[in-house]
This record gives structure tokens, C-alpha cells and sequence, in this order.
């Protein structure tokens, strides 16, 4: 995620990178508390299955974060870990309302999205095309690319026009 957001930089100068730094590196710092790690699985907590991530992390930057940092950049930084699911009907209990926490929440969606299309593209066996159906994303099935036989190879791909976009002839 810190890597979206180095991206970004160029675009979007105005931004305060420190602030969506500490935002990405704290959103879910109270999954921490949230969930037991066993080796590769984990189970919920008995304080993450009644509290959730997001008071736990807001908590956590309370204890050791509202003495050390500027008001101001505390609230932000507190707003940024209580917004980055995006939505309320996504477990925040305020929608992003700062330009930082409307990228946090794009950027960890993004993150989440790709690592799972990515996984689903692993798992598709040599000599499918496709994945199966994948609820985390829309119900939609994944193409591996690499596993498909070209339906074009006798057809040349060349520019348009303008130069912008293929057309098959």
C-alpha cells in the first residue's frame, strides 16, 4: 500500500503524505488484537469478535498517539483509521472526509482486490482458462492468460487513425 501511495505522489502533490503514511501503516493496526494467529489461519478474538479492528486501532493511536502528536494531525490520523473501510455499510463508522482518507480507502481496496484476483489467477489449473466463480469479487470468474489459446492469431492488431486505439483487420 505504501507503494500505491509513492505513486501517487506526482499526481496529487497537495496531499499530505505523511499523514496517509501514518494512516496506512495504522488503519489496521487493531486486527492486531482483532484475530489469534495459528500458523496460517487465524480465528477471531473474544475482543476483536466484540470490538472490531477499527475501535481496537482507535484505541491503540489514543494510548500512544494523542500526548506525542499535534492535535490536528491526531483527529486525522484518528479519522483515517475509522473511515478506511469506505462506507458505513462497510464497517466505518464515518465515510472518508478528508482527500487522505478518500485515497486510504481506495488505496486498501485496491490492495485487497488485486491480492485476491491475484490468488484466484494462481489457483487456476494448467489447461483452464479461467477461474471459478469469486464472491469477493462480484461473482466474476478470472482469465489466466497464459493458459489461453490466442483466437486472433491470424488476424494483425494495428493502430487506428489517431493512433490511440487497436483495431483487429
Amino acid at each position: 500500500m505504501l507503494s500505491i501511495s509513492k505513486g501517487l505522489i506526482r499526481f496529487y502533490p497537495e496531499v499530505n503524505y505523511d499523514i496517509l503514511t501514518a494512516g496506512i501503516i495504522m488503519h489496521d493496526i487493531g486486527k492486531v488484537y482483532e484475530l489469534d494467529a495459528q500458523g496460517i489461519t487465524a480465528r477471531y478474538t473474544t475482543i476483536g469478535s466484540l470490538i472490531g479492528h477499527i475501535p481496537i486501532g482507535l484505541q491503540i493511536l489514543d494510548r500512544f498517539g494523542k500526548d506525542v502528536l499535534d492535535k490536528n494531525d491526531y483527529f486525522h490520523i484518528a479519522h483515517l483509521i475509522l473511515s478506511h473501510h469506505g462506507s458505513k455499510d462497510l464497517g466505518s463508522p464515518v465515510v472518508p472526509s478528508t482527500v487522505e482518507a478518500i485515497m486510504l480507502s481506495n488505496i486498501d481496496l485496491l490492495s485487497s482486490k488485486a491480492r485476491t484476483a491475484q490468488k484466484a489467477t494462481d489457483s487456476i489449473t494448467q489447461g483452464n482458462e479461467f477461474s471459478g466463480f469469486n464472491q469477493w469479487l462480484n461473482g466474476t470468474r478470472l482469465w489466466k492468460q497464459e493458459n489461453a489459446e490466442s483466437e486472433i492469431d491470424d488476424k494483425d492488431l494495428v493502430n487506428d487513425d489517431t493512433g490511440d486505439q487497436l483495431s483487429l483487420g
